[in-house]
């Protein structure tokens, strides 16, 4: 698994190049001193002379893979500077010629594996994906999404025209086939139905993934106030059971996977729910939504919590700290103070508090041992 896109690792017979002059004169004088002169390196290369002209000249756009085999009998010293050199000489960069295909000007290369790019990878496997012809495109009712979509792909990629529409408030925007056929040599294919998480962000750093996991939960996830829960639904089991992987890493604790069919289209989805105070605050803290609308409903939702929220193990200590200070109290006098129901798992917490034999319980009363 790279963790970078380069243009080397492009496929060659696709990708087409247009270079700045004072490059582009260097590489085929290069080419044309190693082989003897410019009839040996059009003989080389396979071409007619017209057509090594043409892309000499910076006529029309280089095809990677002329690039590629004049480098190849580069030494290597010589091959590595200007293979550093081409990179950041390139003023156009597309998959396929002709007036159709659309270029990105000005590309940053080589891309890094970033957080901001697994944001773009979170909304590509949620309501976007790459089609066939590897044109990327991304689906969102709300603006304010999709125009973050579109700061991220500029940030990563470099200067991209895209193509959007709207139809009954659902905007949709498209990206060129170049930034779709980059992404793919990136990670493993996103092509149509065949989504995953890439093994390098499973593997990457909390911020990464906390970026990732928003950016589909923007997509893919709602949350219910009447019900107190966020939830997660996705046609791909695979990418479903990831997700809960990497939400268990930040401490939050998924419920089990469930299915249903959808009545429109006969579709079979995997949902999972997360619920409770604890971990429900603990989404809002470290992963939360960009989405305005969800992310206001789930600050309502933590606010309408009044108790106070302990991490793991917290709320034994701290009954534990109130016992030692009263030395006798009651079991409702306690929950009164914690702001709980003496109940359910309340009397769990005591009952781990007992069997470590630091309190007695007797007939509601409680006493340091």
């Amino acid at each position: 698994m790279k963790n970078e896109i380069q243009l080397w690792g492009l496929p060659p017979n696709k990708v087409y190049l247009k270079i700045k002059e004072q490059t582009r004169s260097r590489l085929f004088n290069f080419g044309a001193e190693l082989t003897g002169n410019k009839t040996s390196l059009d003989n080389f290369l396979g071409l007619h002379r017209v057509h090594r002209r043409i892309y000499e000249t910076g006529k029309y756009f280089c095809p990677l893979w002329v690039i590629k085999k004049i480098l190849s009998i580069c030494p290597e010293k010589e091959k590595q500077e200007l293979m550093s050199l081409l990179e950041k000489s390139i003023e156009e960069l597309r998959k396929g010629y002709g007036d159709e295909a659309k270029s990105i000007k000005n590309p940053k290369l080589p891309i890094k594996f970033s957080p901001t790019l697994c944001q773009i990878i979170g909304h590509v496997i949620g309501d976007g994906g790459i089609k066939k012809n590897y044109s990327v495109h991304y689906t969102n009712g709300s603006k304010i999404l999709i125009n973050q979509f579109k700061r991220d792909m500029r940030e990563i990629f470099g200067d991209i025209e895209a193509y959007e529409f709207e139809d009954e408030g659902i905007i949709t925007i498209n990206f060129p086939s170049i930034v779709g056929l980059m992404l793919s040599s990136l990670f493993r294919s996103n092509i149509r139905e065949v989504k995953c998480i890439p093994p390098h962000l499973l593997k990457s750093n909390e911020e990464c993934k906390a970026l990732f996991l928003r950016a589909l939960f923007d997509d893919e996830g709602s949350v219910s106030i009447p019900k107190h829960t966020i939830e997660f639904v996705m046609a791909n089991k695979i990418v479903v059971e990831d997700v809960k992987k990497m939400l268990k890493e930040f401490g939050i604790r998924p419920g089990k996977t469930g299915r249903r069919k959808e009545k429109e289209h006969h579709k079979i989805k995997y949902r999972f729910l997360i619920t409770g105070s604890q971990d429900l605050k603990c989404f809002y803290e470290k992963i939360n939504f960009d989405h305005p609308d969800k992310k206001e409903r789930l600050r309502i939702l933590i606010r309408s919590y009044k108790k106070i929220f302990y991490k793991k193990g917290g709320i034994e200590k701290f009954m534990f700290k109130i016992i030692k200070k009263e030395k006798k109290m009651t079991v409702k006098e306690l929950a009164k103070v914690l702001d709980r129901k003496p109940v359910g798992r309340f009397y769990q917490h005591l009952q781990k508090l007992k069997r470590k034999n630091l309190i007695r319980i007797n007939k509601g009363n409680i006493t340091l041992v």
